[in-house]
């Protein structure tokens, strides 16, 4: 297993065997508290999913099934003052 980069308590590796299609193997780990050990979060797709995540923390939690783990707050914000600012001038 080769990690590429941590990010607590997240980490993106690569698998050290190959897939069944001959492509790496790519994944998302989590850190858990209760077991202080790291584990699969979730399976990429492919090499430019893994830089996608990397490079956008935001879509990484979007992929995290913790129902505690809230992402991209800051558009759903945006999207909700412009909803209400709309109402208010067409009023």
């Amino acid at each position: 297993m080769n990690v590429i980069l941590e990010k607590f308590p997240y980490r993106y590796i690569e698998m050290d065997n190959l897939l069944e299609n001959g492509h790496p193997d790519y994944r998302i780990q989590k850190f858990h508290d209760w077991t202080q050990r790291y584990r699969d979060m979730y399976l990429l797709d492919n090499s430019v999913q893994l830089d996608y995540v990397i490079e956008d923390f935001e879509y990484t939690k979007w992929l995290d099934p913790d129902p505690e783990v809230a992402a991209f707050l800051t558009i759903q914000f945006n999207s909700i003052m412009l909803l209400k600012i709309l109402n208010i001038q067409n009023g």
